[in-house]
């Protein structure tokens, strides 16, 4: 027997075939582990309506019983046909409506809404359990702050700072030449009409999430997701193993240029995304590649100037105003809850909540929430290395810190969800900017007109040190199988005298 419901105009798959439909998961490990919240039936005057489908060769007898998991409003449900009968033909399918009856309001928030658990029953003693969340007010505003929120964003903000500050690039150490000086790759510099394409992408998935939902029953988002997150998190992985000096050895490689940690960071990501994909979204694989993504992408991207910064987070603050105005009014809740019921990927960090909340399982945060901050502090971080201080960094990273609590404390008094962004970005770039320009320094900093030396020299080779490789270098080529030597160090120098 298989059984669908129409929610918001569509048909959404409960259980076919044998199995439950992606928002009707109903293992325990899954709904334990999974921030997915349990999905909604009712909608307006607390009626849905489902369709079963026979697929046995005799007609069926259907029954139902339920429950409820705690205490509310809810009294009794009543499951009845649309023509009276409750067999079902060979081979035929028939709708049911599912009737909700509650106690007159008023209402209070803890009891409004309930968990129900729908059993629906044949004759042949094969019975689906649906379980799904109900309120008696479909137009309750319900309080959805939670203090696993502030942990959330304690934690993204500590390891932001981290992740921002080591924007060396270590894994790979390509060399280009331009005249007589060597440039070293150290990531993709962002131009302000790459918000172009995050507010393209961003369409695509608000599309999704408003226009039509049932797109997220497919596989192919969250792969394509998963596949983008898995790049981005090897390739931070792979950093990480080849900076730290215990695995030195790792780095040495086995065969053209491929090495020993190259393949440890291959198997550890591959883990990874097997574990998410084997545990459906357990939260902590999901926060680890997640994690993963936030420190790969500060690393391999750059913002260059605060003009680039300030035109990239305002567009993106315009962007999540706009989005989460849009769904207040025409979804009639807040774009949090759309975003995990039908989005739970890993481009969100995510925590579990100490409360229950209806619609909600779990405290998130968009993943490019953190690192479009990290990028200008990564900047910020790089400006006060040319001018041997550490003021502008410091004062960035206070105001980012100051915006979180701002976000916080409007959050735990306002039923209606912000958008983080309005809180953070104007408060991270506009101090810099007056800053700057108290300090005669806003030219400089706006157009990014300094020795970046990130970019010029990552690796503080100095010239002397320079010399010495060359002077040694012929003596070290005339020995090669007679000393023991960096075959990485080797190579770049001889590189580097093809192109003297």
């Amino acid at each position: 027997m298989n059984i669908f419901a129409f929610i918001d105009g569509y048909n959404v798959t409960i259980y076919k075939n044998g199995q439950f439909g992606r928002k009707f998961k109903q293992t325990e490990f899954y709904s334990k582990q999974s921030c997915t919240p349990t999905p909604s039936l009712a909608e307006d005057n607390n009626i849905a309506v489902l369709e079963l489908q026979n697929q046995d060769i005799f007609a069926l007898v259907v029954g139902f019983e339920y429950n409820q998991t705690k205490n509310s409003y809810l009294q009794d449900i009543d499951f009845r046909p649309e023509d009276g009968s409750f067999q079902i033909d060979s081979k035929k399918s028939k709708k049911f409506t599912l009737t909700h009856g509650c106690k007159p309001p008023p209402y209070l928030e803890d009891d409004v809404w309930t968990i129900v658990n729908l059993n629906i029953s044949n004759s042949k003693n094969e019975v689906i359990t649906i379980k799904y969340q109900f309120s008696c007010d479909s137009s309750y505003r319900f309080f959805k702050f939670d203090l696993s929120l502030f942990c959330l964003l304690l934690l993204s903000t500590a390891l932001l700072y981290i992740f921002s500050t080591f924007g060396i690039i270590y894994s790979f150490q390509s060399i280009t030449f331009k005249g007589d000086k060597q440039i070293y790759f150290q990531g993709f510099t962002i131009k302000s009409y790459y918000v172009l394409v995050y507010v393209f992408l961003m369409l695509i998935f608000g599309y999704f999430a408003i226009v039509n939902p049932t797109v997220t029953e497919l596989q192919i988002p969250q792969i394509l997701l998963i596949i983008f997150g898995a790049i981005i998190a090897l390739f931070f992985i792979d950093e990480v193993l080849c900076r730290l000096p215990i695995l030195l050895k790792l780095q040495y490689k086995l065969f053209f240029k491929l090495r020993l940690c190259d393949i440890l960071a291959f198997l550890i990501t591959f883990g990874l995304i097997l574990g998410y994909w084997i545990t459906e979204k357990a939260w902590y694989l999901n926060d680890i590649i997640s994690f993963c993504f936030i420190g790969g992408f500060i690393k391999l991207f750059k913002i260059c100037s605060m003009k680039v910064s300030t035109i990239v987070l305002m567009s993106c603050m315009i962007l999540d105003c706009a989005a989460g105005t849009l769904i207040h009014y025409t979804k009639e809740q807040s774009y949090d809850q759309l975003v995990q019921k039908n989005f739970n990927y890993p481009v969100e960090l995510q925590i579990p909540l100490f409360t229950s909340i209806y619609e909600k399982k779990c405290a998130w945060i968009s993943v490019f929430n953190v690192i479009l901050p990290g990028l200008v502090l990564s900047y910020l971080i790089r400006f006060d290395l040319s001018k041997k201080r550490k003021l502008y960094s410091a004062i960035g990273f206070t105001l980012m810190l100051i915006g979180q609590i701002i976000y916080v404390a409007v959050q735990s008094v306002n039923k209606h969800t912000w958008p983080q962004s309005i809180f953070t970005y104007p408060i991270l770039i506009f101090p810099i900017l007056l800053l700057a320009f108290k300090r005669q320094e806003f030219i400089l900093i706006w157009n990014g007109k300094f020795y970046d030396s990130i970019y010029c020299d990552p690796f503080q080779r100095t010239r002397s040190q320079m010399d010495t490789e060359y002077q040694n270098v012929g003596v070290m080529i005339q020995t090669r199988r007679g000393v023991t030597y960096d075959n990485r160090l080797l190579d770049g120098i001889e590189d580097q005298q093809r192109h003297m």
